[in-house]
């Protein structure tokens, strides 16, 4: 008996001399464990390399911004940053951020959508450039880099910038001037803006750079008529981390009611008045201060067409509703107090009905002239109190002029119906009231959703001042919104698409088939070294102990793998990279993708990679322990027979997987998303399955007929049926990947006008830089915009972050649009594929005006949306902060199937405007032209809408573009999939050679009685040609079913051509490789062998 501890001292050296003998069987090993190694490390290392770049960015675009408060439209001072900034200790830049297009210098192309941004050397501080913004002139502008390659501008050109106005009274307020929606003004460029120097600079979790213009503060707050304010401030970090409750704090104290947009003024009878830059005020303002003075005089003063009797009228006057002391107490709301000039001029007399006729604003500026009719109860005298001309609001286009001939109002003014009389009027008495009526009158007939209010009245003794009132307004209630930018970026990028998951998702089946090919090749070098087993038995050695030293050695082989599956992989991540940012840029959108690499990202994927192999080489070794020394020292081992119980279970897997995926088909009927994947996986399993039970189960079946050439072939396969599995497995696994990215590629050729596809019936979609005030359905808007009359369904936008596919980060409030839902409803337009409980399915889109909670609102978005974008599913709840400083919350009750709404929110414009009223016009079209007038509403479009800088694009062509994400994604899957058939093929070529090698004795025999050269190679041909038609037919028959149940749920046709032209064509290359190896594999002559038998 041998000494087990003296031989236990050389397993080393065994090891050793064993790794060198059997070198070229450890290559093939090798490779195997590299190849799944390098693709573990790939994934990781790509994943890494991703979100260090999203982190990268997201600190590049803002600098050393921790904190913003942002105010819309709502301007306060400018001021305000520095008091902040000594309250904070923290550096604060008070900025302007406006929206504009640009003309490039050629004077033809335009880039829409621009964000002008108006800075001074503080906001350069944000990003350690203060001397580079310092030299900004006001005649000059700064322009990034990525807008320089759009319009190919250079340092020294002249650009025209058209910017949007700003205006303190909303555009969609009664007697708003919109006449003028931008100011132009041409510059010239002093700076292209690099990345680093803030010209990546955004408030927006995207990875997208925007075309972002600089231009000197105060230059730009004198173009937009806002002097001396901002709209947005920065506040920088400090080492004591800030919250925005602090900053709350600290705000409140320095906020002032000019910030607010109001002032205190004396009037004409030396009262103190409460008035708005807005002319409206804020309900919630009107509210706070009412509750505190209880005294003050509310006052509604509106502009009318004309007062009226039966025989004369009075044109354009202000007529204003308030309450005692000013209006008499007794005063009913159906009757009406006229001054004496009013009076004789309508030739009225007490007790006589007083018609009035003014305009209301309705959607899309429509205007609705509606009359209300008083009894006449008093007349007074125009030396009284009535006739206080400060009654009247600072009506933008009124108030200042001169002359009535000069009125711009924000309707129509008939000037030939303005006598001499009514001009003399405004000369002595400007804008005084000419009637008066109850305040619940005027709010009946004038309230909006800007106000209800223009005015509120304090006596001199108990008027507060600006400081007191300052104390009731609180800033986040007034509109300013105060974020955590820094931590939202930041954690938009940790949460963002992980593509170490993804790559890890769509190499799977590589790396399985990699795995499988090292078990198979250990296989294969077990078999050669099975007479060694034997011997090493029979000497005394513990089956225990030689499995372990045969691990020892392969695990070896696998290190030495991992380490230059370390190095491949990082060829492979560098290649995948560049692939992102070139031709596969439409999944990451930015080229600013750089390396990343970590040590423990490292050491996991080598590490993983090697336990992989070893793994995958430990199961396949396993039936080596079970045999004898004596049938070891035999060789030319078959595979171990199975038990009856083994070969039932894996008929009841098969059963199982199969009845699985029926179950799955008929979800997917019911309308279960995209588990057709699952139903394919279940397909594919439980057809291995079950060819893993014919495989055993023939075996052990007696032949005793004579068989063909064919059947003996087939009798071969049973020899090794593990072998036969394996590589039948990798084959199917290849092939289903291949079929199922061709069979359910998303068709980018759709037609535009099925109102149940993505492009919900409409022909193009598009998009305005400006807003759009008038509706084009109407005559007044096609009139106003210079259009022949189409349709066109027109929604508000409330901006946000891009939750489509086309952004990595993982977005919390994504942009907001909002529309009539009847108007949808009345089109059918779209499909739902998930909705919530209480959904009307009937009527899909009137979910949306829903109004069971103020603060919850119904929202409808993209399925892919919800899912990717958002991370949410159906039910769940988007938490925005609205207009008022108030928790806005969209309970999403319903997914759109894949469709050109993606990145967006729907909701009912309705409830929109309840939480955004400021948001004025539409910046969304959705175009419904004429059949075959396409070409030419496109267009009279874009010429017609130029100048708010519209964009229309091809609902199809959106909807492709969303598509191309999609499609790159299956493309990589593919691709993937393509080298783990060529994996299935190298298996195929290496069981071939093998099984010839150990058949030299067999196959000489063959020879000799009588079979010639050609018979054998055809033998040999067919045996593996039926693994190359199984593992084929397998994976194809397992995507085509699936994708067949798919196909009939989503209206995707499977293109049954093509698919059939690519089985051929994969059969055909499977068995002519097949041909070359079998020729290749008995070039050698046969007899030698069966002289040594």
């Amino acid at each position: 008996m041998i000494d087990l501890n003296t031989m236990s001292n050389s397993l080393l050296n065994f090891t050793l001399r064993s790794l060198k003998f059997y070198r070229r069987t450890h290559w093939g090993l090798m490779l195997g464990s590299a190849v799944s190694t390098a693709v573990l490390i790939g994934a990781l290392v790509i994943g890494d390399s991703v979100k260090y770049s999203l982190k990268k960015i997201a600190l590049e675009r803002l600098g050393h911004t921790d904190y913003t408060v942002e105010s819309g439209d709502r301007y306060f001072r400018a001021l305000v940053a520095s008091e902040l900034a000594a309250r904070l200790q923290t550096p604060i830049a008070a900025l302007i951020k406006v929206r504009g297009l640009v003309v490039a210098p050629n004077g033809i192309e335009r880039v829409n959508n621009v964000q002008i941004l108006g800075v001074d050397e503080e906001f350069g501080r944000m990003c350690d450039e203060q001397e580079l913004y310092r030299q900004l002139g006001s005649n000059e502008i700064f322009i990034n880099e990525r807008l320089a390659r759009k319009i190919n501008a250079q340092i020294g050109d002249e650009l025209l910038l058209r910017i949007e106005s700003v205006s303190n009274l909303p555009k969609d307020a009664p007697l708003s001037d919109t006449a003028e929606l931008s100011v132009n003004r041409r510059f010239i460029i002093r700076k292209l803006i690099k990345n680093h120097q803030f010209g990546r600079f955004s408030l927006e979790n995207s990875q997208v750079e925007p075309h972002t213009v600089f231009i000197e503060r105060n230059a730009l707050a004198d173009l937009v008529q806002m002097s001396g304010r901002a709209n947005v401030l920065l506040i920088g970090a400090r080492r004591e981390p800030l919250s925005a409750a602090a900053i709350s704090h600290q705000l409140r104290e320095i906020y002032t009611i000019s910030d607010a947009g109001y002032s205190l003024t004396t009037t004409q009878n030396g009262s103190i008045e409460l008035r708005s830059r807005r002319v409206f005020l804020d309900q919630f303002v009107v509210d706070s201060l009412i509750s505190r003075f209880p005294q003050a005089q509310p006052i509604m003063t509106y502009f009318v067409n004309q007062l009226s009797t039966d025989e004369r009228q009075t044109p354009y006057s202000f007529v204003t509703g308030s309450a005692s002391p000013l209006i008499p107490s007794g005063l009913k709301d159906d009757e009406i107090i006229l001054n004496r000039w009013t009076a004789e001029d309508l030739h009225a007399q007490i007790g006589d009905a007083i018609t009035l006729s003014y305009f209301i604003v309705g959607p899309g500026r429509t205007l609705i002239e509606n009359q209300r009719s008083f009894i006449l109860r008093r007349i007074v005298p125009m030396n009284s109190f009535f006739t206080d001309r400060s009654l009247m609001p600072d009506f933008p286009g009124l108030a200042e002029e001169e002359n009535c001939r000069d009125w711009e109002a924000g309707f129509p003014i008939d000037y030939d119906r303005i006598r001499d009389r009514d001009e003399q009027y405004w000369d002595d008495y400007r804008g005084a009231p000419k009637a008066f009526v109850t305040l619940h009158a005027a709010q009946e007939m004038w309230r909006n959703r800007f106000g209800a209010l223009t005015a509120l009245r304090f006596s001199p003794q108990t008027a507060p001042t600006g400081a007191e009132l300052g104390k009731y307004l609180n800033p986040v209630a007034m509109g300013l919104n105060i974020r955590a930018v820094r931590q939202i970026a930041l954690e938009a990028s940790n949460e963002s698409v992980d593509f170490s998951q993804l790559f890890l998702g769509l190499s799977f089946f590589l790396i399985l088939a990699a795995l499988l090919l090292t078990g198979m090749l250990f296989v294969f070098g077990a078999r050669q070294r099975v007479q060694e087993i034997g011997l090493l038995q029979a000497l005394g050695f513990p089956a225990r102990k030689i499995k372990r030293l045969y691990l020892l050695e392969s695990s070896i082989v696998a290190m030495a793998g991992g380490f230059c599956g370390l190095l491949l992989g990082l060829i492979y991540h560098q290649l995948v990279l560049t692939a992102l940012k070139t031709i596969w840029k439409s999944i990451v959108g930015t080229s600013s993708l750089v390396v990343h690499l970590r040590a423990s990202t490292l050491l996991i994927g080598v590490a993983g990679g090697v336990i992989m192999s070893v793994f995958a080489m430990w199961m396949t070794s396993r039936w080596l322990a079970r045999r004898s020394p004596a049938e070891l020292q035999k060789g030319n081992l078959t595979s171990p027979s199975l038990s009856r119980r083994s070969t039932v279970w894996s008929l009841l897997v098969a059963l199982l997987c199969l009845t699985s995926a029926a179950a799955s088909a008929l979800f997917i009927r019911s309308g279960g998303g995209s588990s057709f994947f699952i139903t394919g996986i279940l397909l594919l399993a439980g057809g291995l399955a079950l060819i893993h039970h014919l495989l055993y189960s023939a075996r052990e079946t007696p032949q005793n007929k004579a068989m063909s050439l064919i059947g003996i072939s087939a009798r071969n396969l049973f020899r090794r049926p593990l072998s036969s599995i394996t590589v039948i497995g990798i084959l199917a696994a290849a092939v289903f990947i291949t079929f199922t990215v061709g069979t359910n590629r998303t068709n980018s050729v759709v037609n535009p006008r099925d109102r149940s596809s993505g492009t919900g019936g409409f022909a193009f979609w598009a998009e305005t830089t400006l807003p759009l005030l008038y509706d084009l359905n109407s005559k007044e808007g096609a009139e106003h915009y210079q259009l022949d009359s189409l349709s066109a369904l027109p929604f508000r936008v409330k901006d946000g972050d891009d939750a489509s596919c086309l952004n990595l980060n993982r977005v919390q409030s994504p942009r907001l649009i909002a529309t009539d839902p009847m108007e949808l409803e009345r089109r059918k337009a779209f499909s739902f594929i998930e909705t919530s409980a209480d959904f009307d399915r009937r009527h899909p889109w009137s979910n949306l005006e829903k109004h069971d909670d103020r603060d919850v609102v119904p929202g409808i978005a993209d399925m892919t949306v919800i899912v990717w974008g958002l991370g949410k599913q159906i039910g769940d709840t988007l938490v925005y902060r609205d207009e008022l400083g108030r928790d806005l919350r969209i309970r999403l009750v319903g997914g759109l199937a894949n469709s050109i709404f993606q990145g967006n929110v729907i909701i009912s414009e309705k409830r929109f405007l309840e939480h955004f009223p400021s948001t004025s016009g539409y910046r969304v079209l959705l175009v419904d032209p004429p059949q075959n007038e396409e070409t030419r509403i496109d267009q009279d479009l874009t010429w017609a809408l130029q100048d708010l800088g519209i964009e229309v694009t091809p609902t199809a062509e959106r909807l492709a573009d969303f598509n191309q994400v999609t499609n790159t994604y299956l493309t990589i899957f593919m691709i993937l999939g393509g080298l783990a058939l060529m994996i299935g093929s190298i298996g195929i070529g290496l069981l071939l050679q093998r099984n010839v090698a150990e058949r030299r004795g067999e196959l000489a025999l063959m020879r000799a009685v009588g079979f010639n050269h050609n018979t054998l190679q055809k033998m040999v041909f067919i045996e593996h040609a039926l693994l190359v038609a199984v593992g084929i037919g397998c994976g194809a028959a397992a995507s085509l079913i699936s994708s067949l149940f798919a196909s009939g749920k989503s209206g995707a046709p499977v293109t049954l051509t093509l698919i059939l032209f690519s089985l051929l064509a994969m059969v055909g290359s499977g068995w002519l490789w097949t041909l070359i190896a079998a020729k290749w594999s008995l070039t050698e002559e046969l007899l030698s062998a069966l002289r040594n038998e």
